[in-house]
Order: structure tokens, then sequence, then C-alpha cells
């Protein structure tokens, strides 16, 4: 069986060290925890997301 793109992308994260699995892996559902490198990551991602749609909103007039 082919490998689904979730799986792929969590590969990624976890090689990256961004995430862990948490708990028991066992069967299908897989749980993972957020690293602090993945939650410093995140937030830079996400403050670089909200400037993005400050300076969009401000091109085309809208308010976010």
């Amino acid at each position: 069986p082919t490998r689904r793109s979730s799986d792929l992308a969590l590969n990624s994260l976890q090689d990256k060290k961004w995430i862990e699995p948490y708990g028991d892996s066992e069967g299908r559902k897989k749980e993972y925890h957020i690293t602090a490198q993945g939650k410093e990551i995140a937030e830079k991602e996400l403050a670089r997301l909200t400037e993005l749609v400050s300076i969009a909103s401000e091109i085309i007039g809208g308010a976010v």
C-alpha cells in the first residue's frame, strides 16, 4: 500500500524534531506532542502569516 500524504507530513515533522510520538502508538491512531523547537517554529510561522494577512487586507481594502 502507498503511504498517505499525512503520514509523509508527520514523518517530515518528526525528522525535523518538531513533533514526537506521545503515549501508546499501537493501532491506527497515533498521537504526537509538539516539541519546544516545534512550538517556536509554529509561533514564527503564525506571526509570518498574520503579517501576510494584514498586508493583503491593506492591499484589497478589507479588514480582517
